[in-house]
């Protein structure tokens, strides 16, 4: 399902912040973020069943992020929403054309832009928007929904970010992101799913049986064009992944 937190231009140091968790079923077959041999400028992980990615960033400083959109919904897609996000970063043409058929996909929210500015569709949701600034939370309903998951990270990264310091800054916004915290029953939303599924999807971190946080995942950018993509897998085992690269140089450095 996902959950994705982003700050523009509200941190001091790092104007751009993007905090992210991958929930998917523990047995699906996944890559770790990696560079793609046949998409060499990018740096996503990857979907082994359908060959997207839910998350990805370019070396030129293109970026893209993907939730699903939860909904009760049976029918049978021939296309896959991982291609948003690998088709955004690589191929303009593929992506016009996809955002054009864009209900020949399953329900999604998608953010895609750069490290300065973002733009949100979905293809449950008529709304588009840009943002430039401030602090925004996705989850598995439209842009800055008031579920208490997203709500609560939204919290999280207005405290984290207001801090002077830098240090630990990294190291908090993976502890924001591995709250288990519940939510109380009246908080929750009603996406059709029944209420006993919804308290156990009502964490920022989930971790029921078979499914929850397979992977964190947080980016920084600095003025000077700088970023740093960590990467922390948790199921079914875990790892830790560390790249560098400045917006524009052809180079990853692993850490």
């Amino acid at each position: 399902m996902c959950l994705i937190g982003v700050a523009i231009n509200e941190h001091k140091d790092y104007p751009f912040i993007l905090v992210a968790n991958r929930d998917e079923l523990y047995n699906r077959p996944t890559k770790e973020a990696h560079y793609w041999p046949d998409y060499p400028l990018m740096l996503a992980g990857k979907d082994l069943v359908k060959g997207g990615t839910w998350l990805g960033i370019s070396k030129e400083g293109k970026l893209a992020a993907l939730t699903n959109y939860r909904e009760l919904d049976e029918k049978q897609y021939a296309h896959s929403r991982g291609q948003l996000v690998t088709s955004f970063i690589n191929s303009a043409s593929e992506f016009e054309k996809i955002l054009k058929n864009k209900n020949c996909y399953p329900g999604f929210n998608l953010l895609y832009g750069t490290t300065e500015k973002l733009v949100y569709t979905s293809n449950r949701d008529n709304q588009k928007r840009s943002i430039t600034k401030g602090i925004h939370a996705l989850a598995n309903a439209s842009l800055n929904s008031p579920w208490p998951k997203a709500m609560a990270l939204k919290k999280g990264l207005h405290e984290i970010l207001s801090l002077s310091s830098n240090d630990g800054l990294e190291q908090s916004l993976f502890q924001l992101l591995s709250d288990e915290k519940h939510f109380n029953d009246e908080l929750l939303p009603d996406t059709g799913v029944g209420l006993t599924l919804e308290r156990k999807l009502s964490p920022i971190f989930i971790n029921i049986e078979g499914y929850g946080t397979r992977s964190s995942t947080v980016i920084m950018a600095d003025r000077k064009g700088n970023v740093t993509f960590t990467e922390k897998a948790h199921a079914p085992k875990s790892h830790i992944n560390t790249y560098e690269f400045k917006i524009g140089k052809n180079t990853f450095n692993k850490r």
